[in-house]
């Protein structure tokens, strides 16, 4: 019966460590962003995302 919840207890933290590598890192974030920085956009489209936000703050004041 020992082997048992040895082997669970075993198989819980490797889960636990692998879903801790797999987990999708936060890091770079920006909240005040109006797309996500971290994927790589074609430059055409970046520049539209930035001109779409820069002409939102402008409007704003």
């Amino acid at each position: 019966m020992s082997d048992k919840t040895t082997s669970k207890g075993w198989f819980r933290s490797a889960l636990s460590k692998l879903n801790r590598v797999m987990s999708e890192d936060m890091s770079e974030y920006d909240e005040d962003a109006d797309y996500d920085t971290r994927v790589k956009l074609p430059e055409w489209q970046l520049a539209a995302l930035k001109k779409r936000k820069r002409d939102q703050k402008c409007q704003q004041k």
